[in-house]
């Protein structure tokens, strides 16, 4: 998943970098074009879920017990 979203960021993703996922994008940013745009959203959504998706993995790990 790490990749996933290191692709879609254009590197590999850092902590730094959750406020930006969890807020999205700022729409003032956006371009003019309407296609970009939904690219642009389409490509934050899925940074979102993959975020939450890396967190829910994380969770669920810890919660575990551990094998001995």
């Amino acid at each position: 998943m790490r990749e996933v979203l290191g692709r879609l960021l254009g590197r590999l993703p850092k902590y730094e970098d959750v406020p930006l996922i969890l807020s999205g994008l700022e729409f003032e940013g956006l371009l003019a074009d309407p296609g970009e745009n939904m690219r642009i959203l389409r490509d934050a959504e899925d940074s979102f879920r993959l975020l939450y998706s890396m967190a829910e993995n994380f969770l669920t790990a810890i919660r575990r017990p551990r094998r001995e």
